[in-house]
């Protein structure tokens, strides 16, 4: 197996729009959830995670919605044998906030509702080069199909305005 993903601008002062490659080399066949690719409404994917660091200082997304998703009702997507699957996702680097300082900007918010609010105000001004990575973790729920997907790290460079 093997993930690439590439950004499609290797710069950019606001939404990069990253393209994911997953290639099945082996005989066997897979599923995995599918990814959540709208960059409007977002939510925390179950299964997948985009690691997202500049030095060494990680990075998430603080528009995400965190909700439980019902697992049943996310779209399963089937990976035969010798077979080729790509979406897209994107992220917004004015939006980006460090991981550590997350849990404190959270806890500032009451009521929760208030979660767009500091979206829409944020902006993040650590410009530079990041790191961007995206991996699935194998499916707890389904012993028979060990499925974890780990992508190559690609750059992005996050320039002021």
């Amino acid at each position: 197996m093997t993930v690439n993903i590439k950004p499609v601008s290797l710069a950019t002062s606001g939404n990069v729009v990253f393209q994911c490659t997953i290639t099945n080399l082996t005989n066997k066949k897979y599923r995995y959830f599918n990814f959540d690719p709208n960059c409007g409404e977002r939510y925390e994917p179950e299964f997948w995670k985009i690691v997202i660091r500049k030095d060494t200082t990680n990075f998430i997304d603080c528009s995400l919605e965190f909700i439980l998703r019902n697992r049943i009702e996310d779209p399963e997507v089937k990976l035969y044998k010798k077979s080729t699957r790509t979406f897209n996702f994107c992220l917004d680097f004015n939006i980006l906030c460090p991981e550590l300082e997350f849990p404190m900007i959270f806890n500032e918010l009451k009521p929760y509702s208030d979660i767009r609010k500091l979206t829409k105000e944020y902006n993040n001004e650590s410009y530079g080069i990041y790191e961007v990575q995206i991996f699935y973790l194998k499916d707890p729920f389904d012993p028979k199909n060990p499925l974890s997907l780990i992508s190559n790290w690609t750059k992005v460079e996050y320039v002021h305005d």
